[in-house]
């Protein structure tokens, strides 16, 4: 009897052994297979739009505009654009001249509950 509980004592102390290096492998493959699945999703394209103004016309304005029109955004140099991917609200930045071309610098992503409510 006491050969066998021995035995089962070894037993039971290599299984506690075995146990964090069964973990530790589960947690290194399932740390593999979240990399592996960003991985492919950091090559998909998503629109970036940015949001200078919106402005309604009546038809007649609209049908007069040519070349060289002006609309008038009704909106100040330094205020505020919104920023959306896939139509999405994600931010708001401001637009920066960035050697010739225009930019935009993020100042705010907007909070989860915000994202949320931009869904429906």
């Amino acid at each position: 009897m006491d050969e066998r509980q021995e035995e089962a004592g070894q037993v039971a102390e290599e299984t506690q052994q075995a146990q964090p290096a069964a973990v530790a492998t589960e947690e290194s493959q399932t740390n593999r297979v979240e990399t592996s699945a960003l991985n492919r999703l950091l090559g998909v394209d998503l629109e970036l739009r940015v949001e200078l103004a919106r402005v309604n016309l009546p038809i007649r304005e609209i049908l007069d505009l040519s070349t060289g029109a002006i609309v008038d955004l009704k909106k100040a140099v330094g205020e505020p654009v919104n920023i959306f991917v896939n139509d999405k609200s994600l931010a708001k930045g401001e637009v920066i001249v960035v050697e010739d071309l225009l930019g935009i610098r993020i100042t705010e992503i907007a909070s989860q509950d915000a994202r949320g409510a931009s869904l429906s």
